[in-house]
């Protein structure tokens, strides 16, 4: 079973406020195999990580200074296995408005 999934392109409250990311979180059971989870900030691909185990709700880090205004993720996996995905979440702090 091969799969791969993205997000829409999400930008909280408001497409003009700049953001500071500091995790991602990504809620899913991967049935004994792993999935690769890439962040993309503002379109660029900016950290990838892969994810393990069952129901993961941990907080993953993200590099210092992620700054910007939109994000999303894509999940890839390839193997026997059948995961599932529950949800994805990008946390951050709004750096000021218009």
């Amino acid at each position: 079973v091969d799969f791969e999934v993205e997000t829409k392109d999400y930008y909280g409250e408001s497409p003009k406020i700049r953001k500071i990311f500091q995790y991602i979180k990504i809620d899913t059971d991967t049935d004994g195999g792993t999935i690769t989870a890439k962040f993309y900030l503002d379109g660029v691909l900016k950290y990838t990580t892969s994810v393990t185990g069952v129901r993961t709700k941990q907080l993953l880090p993200l590099p210092e200074a992620l700054m910007g205004y939109s994000w999303r993720i894509n999940l890839t996996y390839s193997g026997k296995n059948r995961p599932k995905i529950y949800g994805v979440e990008a946390l951050y702090l709004p750096l000021g408005g218009n």
